[in-house]
């Protein structure tokens, strides 16, 4: 794991360790939600610049790093709905897949009855964009080896995320720049067309086709409004 500093809502910094390859954070004890607007930006910029060809299966029984004891799987329920990570039974922190961390911070959302259908209807199965099983859509709508559900990165939960994130990081002195941010939200009104929505859902399908878990795929098609915003930063 790599360990790194980002900005604490009050002041100073929040040291998260994480792993790239593994697609998971460490969190001390309250560090998630001590996590200031502008780090979660950044987080969310970075998770978007990583390659799925580089990712590699999570250990099925972690450790955690500050007494080796074996982590427990925890069920949590969040503003954004329900969560799950690996906590330290000694209460150390815990053990976030970067699916479960944008997930936590609202950036992610469950498909919904007629998203499913037709996602069914087009695609057999799909990865689960949490631990990267393959999840058979004939038989289930959730992963059978994590109970994570199918998601969906979309335009709309993005951008209310990131208004939402950046209006709190205009008030913090590394927040991103709040002209930058201004033109990230009208690039954002000129996705908003009739057509716009049907073309990036059939991209995202093509890249689901070809192996790319649906949050990823979403992101990926995020890019251009994501550079826009994030050029301040």
């Amino acid at each position: 794991m790599q360990t790194r500093k980002f900005p604490r809502t009050s002041y100073g910094d929040v040291e998260v360790d994480l792993c790239t390859d593994c697609r998971v954070f460490w969190f001390d004890k309250g560090e998630s939600t001590q996590l200031s607007a502008s780090a979660v930006i950044v987080l969310f910029r970075e998770i978007h610049g990583l390659s799925a060809a580089d990712r590699r299966p999570m250990s099925s029984v972690p450790g955690c790093p500050r007494c080796g004891t074996h982590l427990v799987l925890a069920h949590d329920i969040v503003k954004s709905g329900r969560l799950t990570y690996y906590r330290c039974p000694n209460d150390h922190g815990r053990l976030t897949p970067f699916y479960q961390f944008l997930r936590e911070k609202r950036f992610v959302r469950d498909l919904g009855a007629g998203e499913l259908a037709e996602l069914r209807a087009r695609i057999r199965q799909v990865s689960c964009s949490n631990c990267g099983a393959p999840i058979d859509l004939e038989r289930s709508s959730c992963c059978e080896y994590c109970q994570s559900p199918v998601a969906i990165l979309d335009q709309d939960a993005v951008e209310k995320a990131l208004r939402e994130w950046g209006t709190q990081a205009t008030a913090e002195a590394a927040g991103p720049d709040p002209a930058k941010l201004a033109d990230a939200m009208v690039l954002a009104e000129k996705y908003k067309t009739a057509a716009q929505p049907v073309v990036r859902w059939n991209e995202a399908m093509w890249r689901v086709e070809n192996g790319t878990d649906l949050v990823e795929a979403c992101i990926d098609l995020t890019s251009v409004a994501i550079a826009e915003l994030f050029g301040g930063v």
